[in-house]
C-alpha cells in the first residue's frame, strides 16, 4: 500500500490524481478529511493524522509499504518530517519518496535547505530505501501574482536578469508516480527536478505577454521591498529571510542549473514556461474579473 501525505497540496493533489488515473490504490494522509472529498468521491482511503501526533502517524503507516513524503514549508519541518521517519521505520516500509529542495546542504544559505539536508540524512540514518527529489523554483508560484499581471500588466521579484531552471510542480508529481512504478532504479539516490531551460524574469514577462494576448512586464525590486510584501502577506519572517535569500542567489545565477532527471525518469520532457501559461490561462483571466 502506498501512502500519500500532502495529498491535498500543489504536488501531492497532481500525485493523487495520477495514481487515480492509472488505477493505483493508496491512501492519503490528511490533516482535514473534508479538503479531501473528491478523493473520497474516488474511492481514495483517507485517514486523518498529523505530523505533531505520532500516534496518528502510527494508525496512517499501518499496512503501507510506500510513502511519498511531503510537509509544508514550516519553521518545524524538520522536526515534522522526523516524526514520519519514525513512523516509517516502525512500520517497517520499504521504499520513500521524498520531496526535498535544490540546494539541500548542512551549510546552506537558508533554513529550508538546512532543514531538508537533515531529512535527507535521517532517511539514510533510519536505513529506509527511499530517493529525494529537489525541485528548483515552481512555475506555480507566478499564480500567486495573477492578479497583478492582469490588472496592472506586470509582477514583481528581485531577481533581476538572473535565469532559473523553473519547475511545473506537475512535473515533480510524475516524476515521483514513475519511481513507485520503477523503485529499484532510482533508491539512494537524489535528483534535482528543473524544466527544460533556466530562462529569466524579462523572458517569462515576454511568454506571459504572447500567451495572454497583451503586455506583461517584469519589475525588478529591491530585496526590503520583496521582504515588506512578504510580511503584508502575512508570511512569517523566517520564511521572509529564506525567500529574499532564494531571490538573491537566483540574482546571482545560481539558479540556472538545468536537469534531465524528468526526462530521464519519465520518458517524457518537463514543460516549459509557455506550456504552463497556456495551461494556466484560465487563472489569469478570472483574475482579471
Amino acid at each position: 500500500m502506498l501512502l500519500v501525505t500532502g495529498a491535498t497540496g500543489t504536488i501531492g493533489s497532481e500525485l493523487a490524481r495520477l495514481l487515480v488515473e492509472s488505477g493505483t490504490q493508496f491512501r492519503a494522509l490528511v490533516r482535514d478529511r473534508t479538503r479531501a472529498e473528491s478523493l473520497a468521491r474516488g474511492g481514495v482511503d483517507i485517514v486523518e493524522g498529523d505530523f505533531t501526533d505520532p500516534a496518528s502517524l502510527d494508525r496512517a503507516f499501518e499496512g503501507a509499504t510506500q510513502l511519498f513524503l511531503l510537509a509544508p514549508a514550516t519553521e518545524d519541518q524538520r522536526a515534522l518530517k522526523r516524526n514520519a521517519v519514525s513512523a516509517a521505520r516502525r512500520a517497517g516500509l520499504e521504499y520513500l519518496v521524498h520531496v526535498s529542495a535544490v540546494g539541500a546542504a548542512a551549510d546552506a544559505p537558508m533554513q529550508l535547505g538546512r532543514d531538508h539536508a537533515a531529512i535527507e540524512q535521517a532517511l539514510v540514518d533510519a536505513g529506509i530505501a527511499h530517493t529525494n527529489l529537489r525541485p528548483q523554483s515552481f512555475m506555480q508560484n507566478l499564480l500567486a501574482q495573477a492578479g497583478a499581471i492582469m490588472h496592472r500588466g506586470e509582477f514583481y521579484s528581485s531577481t533581476g536578469d538572473g535565469r532559473i531552471a523553473m519547475v511545473d510542480a506537475r512535473d515533480v508529481a510524475r516524476v515521483a508516480a514513475r519511481l513507485f512504478a520503477a523503485r529499484a532504479d532510482h533508491t539512494r539516490q537524489s535528483y534535482d527536478i528543473t524544466g527544460p531551460e533556466a530562462i529569466s524574469q524579462p523572458e517569462v514577462a515576454a511568454v506571459l505577454s504572447d500567451v495572454l494576448g497583451r503586455q506583461v512586464r517584469y519589475v525588478d525590486v529591491s530585496q526590503e521591498t520583496v521582504r515588506e510584501g512578504l510580511a503584508e502577506a502575512g508570511v512569517p519572517s523566517w520564511l521572509a529571510d529564506d525567500l529574499v535569500t532564494l531571490n538573491a542567489i537566483n540574482r546571482a545565477g545560481h539558479g540556472r542549473h538545468v536537469s534531465s532527471a524528468v526526462s530521464d525518469i519519465t520518458g517524457a520532457p518537463a514543460r516549459d514556461v509557455a506550456t504552463f501559461a497556456r495551461d494556466h490561462r484560465a487563472v489569469f483571466a478570472q483574475a482579471a474579473g
